[in-house]
C-alpha cells in the first residue's frame, strides 16, 4: 500500500464541545452498534471497557462521529480498543473522525471509513498564548508508536514524515486526512486555527 500526498483547501476542521459518548443505538443476538460522538476526553477509555464488558458474546460496531479531543486520551482509547477483538471501528460516519477519535479508530479489530467520511490526523502542538516550554515530544513519541502498531514501520515512517513537513514549513500543525483505506488516498491540509496544547 503506498501513501499519496496531495494537497487540498475544502476540507474544515470542527471540534464538538460535547465530552466523548457511547449510545448504544442497536442490539440483537449477535451484533451490538454504538455510535461515539463528543471530544474524545480521558474518562472514555474507562466507559469503552466499561460497554465491552456489557457485551462479551457480541460483536461491537461503533461508528465514530467525532471531530477530535485530548491526545493522551486518543491514545488511551487506542490501547483499550486493541484489547477487544470483536470491536469493529467505522470512522467518519455522519461528520468525521479527527485526530484523537482517529486514533481511536486505528484500535479496532476491523476498521472502516464510512461511505463520504473522512479519518484525520495531526501532531499535537502548542498555542501561542501558552507558557514558554511547552514540550510535544512525549505525545509525537507515543502518536508514531501507535502509527507503528497499526500500520506497520514503513507506512509509519512515510504519515509522520508528511505531519512533520507541514508542522515544520508552515509552522503550526497541519494534517492529513485518510479519506479512503482502500485507495490509500491521503491528502494534506494546511488550513486550520490553533487549539489547546495537545489537542489533536
Amino acid at each position: 500500500m503506498r501513501l499519496i500526498l496531495t494537497l487540498i483547501t475544502t476540507l474544515l476542521i470542527t471540534t464538538p464541545a460535547v465530552a466523548g459518548q457511547f449510545k448504544v443505538t442497536n442490539l440483537d443476538d449477535a451484533w451490538v452498534t454504538v455510535d461515539y460522538t463528543g471530544m474524545v476526553d480521558f474518562p472514555d477509555a474507562s466507559r469503552l471497557r466499561d460497554l465491552m464488558e456489557r457485551y462479551p458474546d457480541h460483536e461491537v460496531m461503533i461508528f465514530i462521529d467525532s471531530g477530535g479531543g485530548y491526545a493522551y486520551a486518543g491514545c488511551d482509547l487506542y490501547w483499550e480498543a486493541k484489547r477487544h477483538g470483536n470491536l469493529h471501528l467505522v470512522g467518519g460516519y455522519k461528520f468525521g473522525a479527527w485526530s484523537a477519535a482517529a486514533m481511536f479508530w486505528l484500535g479496532g479489530n476491523t476498521r472502516h471509513v464510512a461511505v463520504g467520511g473522512v479519518v484525520g490526523f495531526h501532531m499535537a502542538y502548542c498555542d501561542p498564548h501558552n507558557p514558554p516550554g511547552c514540550d510535544t515530544r512525549d505525545i509525537d513519541a507515543e502518536m508514531q508508536l501507535i502509527f507503528e502498531d497499526a500500520l506497520g514501520c514503513e507506512h509509519a515512517t512515510n504519515l509522520r514524515v508528511g505531519l512533520e513537513w507541514v508542522r515544520g514549513m508552515f509552522g503550526v500543525s497541519g494534517w492529513i486526512a485518510l479519506i479512503d483505506i482502500e485507495a490509500s488516498s491521503f491528502a494534506i491540509n494546511t488550513r486550520g486555527s490553533y487549539m489547546e496544547p495537545y489537542l489533536f
